[in-house]
């Protein structure tokens, strides 16, 4: 039973590395979200990637204030979108990356 599974299991594992390499080295975040007029709510987006990442580096505290200083941060570097504006201009950075591949 094992040996049946090892080939199956060893592709998928390669599949998942690759992903893996692929989400390090790819960036999907669209700069035109920051510019966005349909944006929900106006000043949205607050941090800009490298800004969120430093806010990340910075948090400190006992465990209830570091998540809620993570919470913070994650909340000021992604764009709240409840609706269907636009939804394909952001969908395709996405759908073409991984056409290019």
């Amino acid at each position: 039973m094992i040996k049946k599974l090892q080939v199956p299991l060893a592709i998928i594992g390669v599949i998942l590395i690759i992903n893996n390499f692929v989400g390090v080295f790819v960036n999907l975040r669209n700069p035109a979200i920051y510019t966005d007029p349909t944006n929900e709510f106006p000043h949205d987006i607050t941090l800009t990637e490298a800004q969120f990442y430093q806010a990340l580096n910075k948090v400190s505290g006992n465990r209830i204030q570091t998540l809620t200083q993570i919470n913070a941060i994650v909340n000021q570097g992604i764009a709240h979108n409840w609706h269907d504006y636009n939804v394909e201009k952001y969908q395709d950075l996405l759908t073409n990356t991984y056409k290019e591949i």
